[in-house]
């Protein structure tokens, strides 16, 4: 009898977990079609995927639940058989499977890869994934740009962007379209995404702290004409600065750089071999500023950044000249965008991108010219063309030719 009621009671868990896994799955599979629609990638493969994904999830979680009713516990190949290495078994269902069934559930394929983690030195001869670098190869939230929040990641996942890099290789004028956002608003952050992909999360933030928000500030700081080679030594410094990913790299694959010193090859830690490359770029400001402008280059010659940069140097130029900088400022292409009409007149010149005005009549009159108007000649003009006309009128005409 006892055993009937525990063989029962074994039967509604499984079912429970079973409903649980279901239930995840479902809400997943309903995001995930609400998701590809949104990018017009919705057909009938999508049903059947996530259809086979609903039972496989709700069948590996009911085999994960019966083989592991702890789901702390790992299989290991017990020494002789001991049967005390395998975890006692209740008739209750456990806290932590409440919430893990739904989990495992929610997410494509996570069932399966729980059971195969769990059982993994079981099947050692199956060829499995290298996953010692999952720590430092999480993926960036775009809650790390200036500018999103909770509820704008939300509405930047209806477009199909889901962390930063999606972000980077966006085009700013197709996520103006497909959402609310002014297009300014986009491009300040596709460029941020841009910085933050190419040097991580970590020399982004430190690049923000000291005024570099975008990838072309970064350009702008280090590789526009006449910048100072000073500008190049200060960020130089974090460009090349190690950082506690690198470490962990290094560590996880037990790994470490060269470098030539005194004339001998040697492995030396990161933090050594980054101090090592500052130094070696940094022998001259002409020489740290070469190397630094060459890395700017390299940086920046990703397709989805010369895009961006192609939009940014359109909507510059639309705006003209006069947006460079403000009237009391010194414009950054030339100082006579700052000069006064005086100041003008007197250099023969006037402000870059400008047009010299031509100068008014007698009397302070402004010339026919600035309004588009053509002007009224003049009573001696009137007098010659006339007479032009009548000598044209009076000429012998030319026979008309045969042909």
């Amino acid at each position: 009898m006892e055993t009937a009621k525990s063989a029962a009671a074994g039967y509604g868990n499984l079912i429970v977990i079973g409903a649980l896994a279901f239930a995840g799955a479902y809400v997943g599979a309903a995001r995930n079609f609400l998701r590809n629609l949104a990018v017009y990638d919705l057909s009938s493969f999508t049903f059947l995927k996530q259809s086979v994904e609903i039972v496989a999830a709700s069948i590996f979680a009911m085999i994960a639940f019966a083989a592991l009713p702890d789901p702390f516990w790992v299989f290991a190949a017990p020494a002789g058989g001991d049967s005390q290495s395998v975890p006692a078994r209740s008739g209750e269902i456990s806290a932590i499977w409440i919430a893990l069934a739904p989990i495992l559930g929610l997410m494509p394929r996570s069932a399966t890869q729980f059971v195969y983690t769990k059982t993994r030195n079981l099947i050692a001869w199956i060829k499995s994934e290298d996953d010692r670098f999952e720590r430092v190869t999480r993926i960036t939230p775009m809650d790390v740009i200036d500018g999103i929040d909770f509820a704008t990641r939300f509405r930047l996942e209806d477009c199909g962007i889901y962390d930063v890099q999606n972000l980077a290789a966006a085009n700013p004028i197709m996520l103006h379209i497909e959402s609310p956002f002014g297009i300014y608003q986009c491009i300040d952050w596709v460029a941020q995404a841009q910085l933050c992909h190419i040097l991580g999360i970590e020399k982004f933030l430190m690049m923000r702290e000291l005024n570099i928000r975008t990838i072309f500030d970064l350009e702008r700081a280090i590789d526009s004409k006449g910048e100072p080679n000073e500008a190049d030594t200060i960020y130089a410094g974090i460009l090349f600065a190690a950082t506690d990913n690198l470490r962990s790299v290094s560590a996880i694959g037990n790994s470490r750089p060269f470098i030539m010193q005194d004339g001998k090859v040697a492995a030396v830690s990161i933090d050594d071999y980054c101090a090592w490359a500052r130094t070696v770029i940094g022998t001259t400001p002409e020489q740290t500023t070469r190397c630094i402008e060459h890395v700017m280059r390299w940086i920046g010659d990703d397709l989805h950044v010369r895009r961006l940069r192609l939009v940014w140097n359109d909507i510059s130029s639309s705006l003209g000249p006069r947006a460079w900088a403000l009237q009391d400022a010194v414009c950054p292409q030339s100082k006579e965008s700052a000069a006064g009409p005086s100041d003008r007149a007197d250099n023969g010149g006037s402000a870059a991108g400008e047009t010299a005005a031509p100068p008014k009549a007698e009397g302070g009159a402004a010339d026919a010219t600035d309004t588009g108007i053509d002007p009224e000649p003049s009573e001696p003009a009137k007098a010659d063309e006339t007479a032009d006309t009548q000598q044209q009128a009076d000429a012998p005409r030319s026979p008309p030719d045969d042909r």
